[in-house]
């Protein structure tokens, strides 16, 4: 009986060992500091926004928030999108180039097209490859990204928001719409308008590739939809249910990701009662926050503080990494064959065992 005990262990080892190692989640986030530059009272009265530094790659602490820079993407800033390839796992952006960011904390145009670009990101410098531009008319910005499990690439859009930009606009200047986005070239086309009304919103497929979207609080209340991936419109779900602190205040949800169970990883960005990182009057402080969305009712949980609102986390992708780099695997016929002779085994050993018996 020992001898059978020790076979069928044996037998359990091989199994186990053909099965895929285990992943952990790792979550990524792009972070945008703005600073206040003190200028001369002559030329103006107060201090003001000056342009955006260079965005930064980070690791985010999956249980706390807390942010690990992993490297500065020179040259780019106000990224906007993060997400990476189901087939090659190229982290995908969109960002501006700083060069073209203007002195106002506003989304320029370039002759009536947006200077936003598509990049692959190193994601172990953050060092930017770029692919294109977007070349976006309509005086509207990307703010999120997600790929569907067949590779297409997938953008939000907004209005600027603005009523300089109104006229650059085919919608209202809050109104959204759907696109994809060429990931080898850059080349941008928009599907249709959502028909949901709000200055940002944040996209991301599930497991089953149902896209959805989160709409911010600011012109009605924040709601999750599914977006139709042909046509853009949106189909309501519910309305996004805020921790009771957050209820007051405007709550924007900056990007989100599929964390490949059952909720979405999200960064929501809360502003209260004045400016600064100052507790507001329901003692929130206002900044980013990682949280968790519901994908079937909305419900949101907070697991941690970011960073204060002058560091823009607009960006945000969740990897499954391997917990074993290397780990022997058999092959789907190695391990029908593994199984066939140790089934062998245990037969001829059963036979003479019973002819023993017998005797």
């Amino acid at each position: 009986m020992k001898s059978l005990v020790r076979l069928f262990l044996v037998l359990t080892l091989f199994v186990v060992s053909a099965l895929p190692a285990m992943a952990q989640l790792k979550i990524y986030g792009i972070g945008t500091e703005s600073q206040i530059k003190e200028l001369p009272p002559e030329e103006v009265v107060e201090p003001r926004l000056s342009p955006f530094l260079d965005s930064v790659l980070y690791s985010i602490n999956l249980n706390t928030g807390t942010p690990t820079e992993i490297g500065t993407i020179n040259g780019y800033t106000r990224c906007t999108g993060l997400d990476i390839h189901p087939d090659t796992g190229e982290f995908f952006a969109v960002c501006e180039k700083i060069e073209e960011n203007g002195v106002d904390p506003i989304l320029l145009t370039r002759n009536g097209l947006f200077n936003s670009y598509l990049l692959i990101l190193d994601p172990n410098t953050g060092q930017a490859t770029e692919i294109g531009s977007l070349e976006l008319g309509r005086g509207d910005f990307v703010s999120d990204i997600s790929f569907r499990s067949d590779g297409t690439l997938f953008a939000h859009l907004n209005g600027e928001g603005n009523a300089l930009e109104a006229e650059n606009t085919t919608n209202t200047v809050s109104a959204n719409s759907l696109a994809i986005i060429n990931t080898q070239t850059g080349n941008l086309t928009v599907l249709g308008p959502t028909g949901s009304d709000d200055t940002w919103s944040a996209i991301g497929f599930n497991g089953m590739d149902t896209l959805f979207q989160c709409t911010d609080n600011r012109n009605t209340p924040g709601a999750i939809n599914i977006l139709n991936q042909t046509t853009g419109n949106a189909t309501f779900i519910d309305n996004l249910i805020y921790p009771p602190e957050f209820i007051i205040g405007d709550n924007i949800i900056g990007s989100k990701d599929f964390d490949g169970i059952g909720d979405f990883f999200a960064v929501l960005a809360h502003l209260g009662n004045g400016i600064g990182p100052e507790a507001t009057t329901n003692g929130i402080e206002n900044g980013n926050f990682l949280v968790t969305i519901d994908q079937f009712n909305g419900d949101i949980d907070v697991i941690g503080f970011i960073a204060d609102e002058t560091n823009q986390f607009a960006a945000l992708v969740v990897r499954g990494e391997q917990l074993v780099a290397e780990v022997p695997t058999l092959s789907e016929y190695g391990l029908i064959a593994t199984v066939v002779m140790l089934l062998g085994v245990a037969v001829v050993f059963l036979r003479r065992r019973q002819a023993k018996l017998e005797i």
